[in-house]
Order: C-alpha cells, then sequence, then structure tokens
C-alpha cells in the first residue's frame, strides 16, 4: 500500500520559528531555523508513505553526493548529512503531515500503534549486496510530534 508524492497543505499557527527550534534542539538531525514569523500555509509534497504490517511509514529519495564509496553511505555516517542539510525538520513535518492525515483518516488511530517511522532513501549508497546502507530511519517521539502540532498548526 503506497501513496505518492501526497501534497500537503498545513495552515502554520502564528508564532516564532523558535517554538520549534526550542522544542527540537535535542533531535540530533535537526538545525536550529533563523528567527522568522510563522504565518499562512506550508505546502509540500511527501515523496512516499507506505504501509507495511499494518504500520505506516514516510520515505524520501535523496541523491546528495556523499563521497564515491559506499561506505561513504554507511547507516553511521548519514546523521551528518540528514543535520547539514536540515532533512531532520523536514521529516519531522512529513511525520506531522502523515499524522493529522491518519488523525483523519483511519478510524481509531493511535500514533503509537500504527506510525512505524520515516525513512531516508540515500540512492547513491543503496546496494543490494549491502543491506541498510544508505538508509537513515528513525521514529520520531510521539509526545514531541504532539507538542510539534501544538506549536505549528492550526486545529
Amino acid at each position: 500500500d503506497v501513496l505518492k508524492e501526497m501534497p500537503f497543505y498545513f495552515r502554520l499557527q502564528p508564532g516564532s520559528t523558535n517554538r520549534l527550534n526550542d522544542l527540537l534542539a535535542s533531535v540530533a538531525t535537526v538545525q536550529p531555523v533563523q528567527e522568522r514569523e510563522l504565518k499562512g500555509y506550508l505546502t509540500g509534497f511527501v515523496d512516499l508513505i507506505f504501509r507495511r504490517n499494518d504500520k505506516y511509514y514516510v520515505a524520501d529519495y535523496k541523491t546528495n553526493y556523499l563521497g564515491e564509496n559506499f561506505a561513504d553511505y554507511a547507516p553511521g555516517k548519514l546523521t551528518p548529512a540528514m543535520r547539514d542539510h536540515n532533512y531532520g525538520l523536514q521529516y519531522w513535518i512529513y511525520t506531522l503531515v502523515l499524522h493529522r492525515y491518519l488523525q483523519n483518516s483511519l478510524s481509531g488511530y493511535q500514533c503509537e500503534r500504527d506510525f512505524g517511522g520515516v525513512f531516508y532513501l540515500f540512492a547513491r549508497g543503496m546496494h543490494p549486496d549491502l543491506p541498510g546502507n544508505g538508509v537513515f530511519g528513525d521514529r520520531p517521539d510521539p509526545h514531541i510530534l504532539d507538542e510539534l502540532h501544538n506549536r505549528m498548526g492550526e486545529n
């Protein structure tokens, strides 16, 4: 079960980006963003949402060049790349989009039971002989996700 290129339109709660920086300060893949006022709408597309074993996941493809060798894309080396490009903030937003979507479309949805996590797939580092290489995975904390919703989105 997949949903490709899911568009989203997210109405932002007015306020400063400092609310997001404070909340996500301890996340290794997130860089603080410049202080700005949040207002209006955030729009975009989530590359892929899929369901496996009754859990829903976000996946995003990346073609970043991290080096010539497959070892440059080893799982332990992906966190700096995630942080350098602030993909961590991106996946928190994508997770929030999926969370809100499932709240509105899946009867009895419970984040801790139904959400599996996020995968960032660095295509240049993936190879069938190297399982997990080029793959960054995380499962955002549902409590932080709820607080992110409170700080960013309008109901």
